[in-house]
């Protein structure tokens, strides 16, 4: 089938680059290329996934699912009924396969580079690489479609692998090594990214550049002193020049697009752990004979020597999230290895732990929460409870002391951080060539509105909604 060379699309993705600091560049005109481009073309804000990073938001991406339906709501993620968590690649936890693959079967050729969290499905229709210099990689080796991408994959990528993303920078001389290295990558990328689209006609032209987001966590924008990240989307926008031209297509039929933001992040850790500390200890004073069952369950287990988890006396576990969000668990019998809740009392308990949450408040009386997600609400699907049962967003700062009706809550060690975490601000900017559907977008839309914009309409079957309220 294919399009005509009129039709065809180049859509870039900057990972993480938070749409509050974009704008600004805007306004500021830091960003010629991208203003080009949004001068006749339209800005749209991205409906992102609360309290949810990267992992949730690619992977929703790229197979047109929400989190409740493909499984993925973090890179580390324990399975029901366990609390170790573990790290999950991108065939987990069930299969699946990305739009770009079903637009193929429909004749629709596709140059897909580094889509993050994305599940690989080769296809002769798609000529793709994952793994290469994505922010979170599952391996340290690249996988590639064809013997050329892989060729193109070696000329390019700086040796030896890269984790410095992960870790923190101190001194002058050592940030200064991180972001020289971030940048090295990125020229790599740039310049493979445009001879491999010089060379190749396809449909569609997909790539996704992670600088912005290797860099985001470690240096908030905004912060006093130099400013990596915006150094980094000046670097990015002349890119973004070079690759609409080596493209030779129609400018108006450009998509500039990050699904999440990033924000200076509380470490909120301390006071989650205080908070869920108390909130089970009030709970098992109002109802004693939960915790004598508990209490005979571990006697009993230990009198045995049973093997495997101990029944627990808590009602809620706090489960590892990104640092601005707390995901807790029910510990439910039947469901939790060490569930001590009959089910039957689920609803009471949950509705329970909700009003608490959103009765948390700081030293001034201002909720710390942003938002109280239930999952099963917020993320339907069958795998809504893959991560918990509850997701509670902390505001975008560290509160010294955490109040509730039931007692103050002083954290082992409150601290803010200075790190950036993930927070929704994602958008997408347009060509004028191509209209929107909407004057907002669900995360799990866009394959259907790109497979639009290439005359097929519907990406794939899949059709969601999310919800779209903003945080601050």
């Amino acid at each position: 089938m294919g399009v005509n060379a009129t039709e065809r699309l180049l859509a870039v993705g900057w990972d993480a680059a938070d749409g509050y600091l974009i704008r600004r560049m805007l306004t500021e005109r830091r960003l010629p290329v991208l203003a080009g481009i949004l001068g006749a073309g339209t800005w749209t804000p991205l409906d992102g996934y609360g309290g949810l990073g990267d992992d949730a938001h690619w992977t929703s991406f790229s197979t047109g699912t929400p989190p409740g339906v493909h499984g993925r709501f973090h890179f580390e993620q324990a399975p029901v009924g366990g609390y170790q968590q573990t790290m999950l690649r991108r065939d987990e936890p069930g299969p699946a396969r990305p739009w770009w693959v079903d637009l193929a079967e429909r004749g629709i050729t596709a140059s897909v580079l580094d889509v993050p969290k994305s599940p690989y499905v080769p296809h002769p229709g798609v000529a793709e690489i994952v793994d290469w210099m994505c922010h979170g990689a599952d391996s340290d080796d690249p996988s590639a479609s064809s013997a050329e991408l892989h060729r193109l994959c070696l000329e390019h990528r700086p040796h030896g692998a890269f984790r410095e993303c992960y870790r923190a920078q101190h001194g002058d001389e050592a940030i200064d090594r991180h972001v020289a290295a971030v940048g090295e990558r990125r020229a790599a990328f740039s310049e493979a990214a445009t001879t491999w689209v010089r060379s190749h006609d396809h449909d569609l032209n997909l790539a996704v550049f992670s600088s912005t987001h290797c860099l985001g966590h470690r240096y908030p924008s905004g912060e006093a002193g130099p400013d990596p990240v915006a150094d980094e989307l000046k670097a990015l926008d002349t890119h973004l020049g070079e690759l609409i031209e080596a493209w030779g297509g129609d400018p108006g039929r450009v998509v500039v697009f990050s699904l999440l933001g990033m924000h200076v992040a509380p470490d909120a850790g301390p006071a989650t752990e205080a908070t869920v500390r108390a909130l089970n200890r009030h709970w098992l004073q109002r109802h004693p004979t939960i915790g004598w069952r508990s209490a005979a369950k571990i006697l009993r287990a230990r009198a045995r020597g049973t093997r495997g988890p101990v029944p627990t006396a808590d009602v809620f576990t706090p489960v590892k999230l990104i640092a601005p969000a707390t995901a807790i668990r029910l510990n439910l019998e039947g469901r939790e290895r060490r569930g001590i809740l009959p089910a039957s009392q689920r609803e009471e308990v949950l509705a329970w732990l909700v009003d608490h949450l959103h009765e948390l408040r700081d030293d001034e009386g201002e909720p710390v929460l942003a938002e109280v997600l239930c999952t099963e609400d917020a993320f339907p699907g069958p795998h809504h409870d893959a991560l918990a049962d509850v997701v509670a967003v902390w505001r975008l700062r560290c509160p010294g002391r955490v109040h509730t009706s039931i007692t103050d809550v002083e954290p082992d060690s409150p601290r803010p951080s200075t790190a950036a975490d993930h927070r929704r601000g994602g958008w997408m900017v347009t060509g004028a060539g191509l209209v929107p559907k909407a004057g907002s977008m669900a995360i799990d839309s866009l394959g259907d509105q790109f497979g639009s914009w290439l005359g097929v309409g519907q990406a794939s079957a899949a059709a969601s909604t999310v919800d779209t309220a903003d945080t601050e």
